[in-house]
């Protein structure tokens, strides 16, 4: 950021913890938009051609042009890393292969232990965590991270307990963030370099498991079409069916769906599929089942006069005695109830 919006009221602050990156967007009161690759290059434009006019060589503006030419450069890198994010997310949506796995996106060291003098406060709660674990006994350090992304982020890299441990990070991509696990090593590993092999294998192998799993929408694609030739599996049905057979974490983005895939997944668990009843099945009725209950609604309304609402000085009419629909259903019922 150049130093002129840095002097800015709505940039400047005295806390240097505070995380003042991108503060107009948070604090000022427009609506709140992404912005898109083609309205960032109509915003270049625009300052290229205002700092291209005659007014500009006037000595007053010395100061400020090389600042907005400065910013100028900032937008159009990240005009083009928006491009490039774009083809590359258009790459990986169609890709037969996971973008991410742990054999690409994970790093394993270890951190030597401190004197106890040593340890950093905010690194107490941890290490007394740590300490009542075995030797490769991992635990997720999530909880004990702090809420602001600057102080986690420092965290993380000074991470400095009074046993030697070892690390493991495996970078999830995107807004996810970085999985943190850490374990206790015994102190042979770190004077001669013994290593309990076997441990460490199976430490790993239910870290591995326990990691989440985001495919892409073509390996979606292909396992939705493969099994969609079965006319008896609904959508929704293979939908979940997918997510269960691929431990797939990806959360569905259309709001429907992803009601649906609940309702579902609440009649698997349960074990009950007859909470859920589909309303086609009534479509067509022909029969005079409920003709008794038509008619004891026609006999209530007529029975009952609607009266005019007296906050309103129109003709709107209302009736006061059932306040839903469940309540005149229940009217209804208890009247047959009554006569039979």
């Amino acid at each position: 950021m150049p130093a002129l919006f840095k002097e800015l009221a709505t940039y400047a602050s005295d806390n240097t913890d505070r995380n003042t990156y991108n503060i107009a967007y948070h604090t000022s009161h427009h609506k709140k938009e992404s912005i898109s690759h083609q309205k960032l290059d109509l915003l270049i434009k625009s300052l290229e051609l205002s700092i291209g006019q005659p007014w500009v060589n006037d000595s007053e503006w010395d100061n400020i042009i090389p600042d907005i030419i400065a910013l100028v450069d900032m937008m159009r890198k990240y005009s083009e890393h928006l491009v490039k994010s774009n083809t590359l997310m258009a790459a990986i949506h169609h890709n037969d292969d996971s973008a991410r796995n742990p054999a690409n996106n994970s790093h394993m060291f270890r951190v030597f232990g401190c004197k106890e003098d040593d340890l950093n406060d905010q690194y107490r709660e941890l290490n007394d965590a740590i300490l009542q674990h075995g030797f490769y006994q991992y635990m997720d350090v999530y909880s004990y991270l702090p809420i602001d992304i600057m102080k986690r982020y420092r965290f993380l890299k000074n991470l400095q307990l009074t046993c030697s441990i070892g690390i493991y990070r495996y970078a999830q991509g995107n807004y996810l963030g970085t999985i943190t696990y850490i374990w206790k090593i015994p102190e042979s590993e770190i004077i001669d370099e013994f290593q309990d092999e076997t441990q460490k294998v199976r430490m790993l192998a239910k870290i591995h498991e326990g990691l989440p799993k985001y495919f892409t929408r073509q390996m979606r694609k292909n396992v939705l079409g493969k099994y969609s030739l079965i006319k008896n599996v609904t959508p929704a049905v293979l939908r979940m069916l997918y997510f269960d057979l691929t431990g797939n974490a990806a959360v569905t983005s259309n709001t429907i769906s992803r009601e649906i895939e609940e309702r579902l997944r609440l009649m698997l668990a349960l074990e009950d599929p007859s909470i859920i009843f589909d309303l086609r099945n009534n479509n067509g009725f022909k029969g005079n089942k409920f003709d008794i209950f038509w008619n004891e609604l026609d006999m209530y309304f007529n029975e009952e006069t609607p009266a005019v609402d007296d906050r309103r000085h129109d003709t709107t009419m209302h009736m006061p005695l059932a306040i839903s629909i469940r309540d005149l259903r229940d009217i209804i019922l208890a009247k047959l109830h009554i006569k039979n």
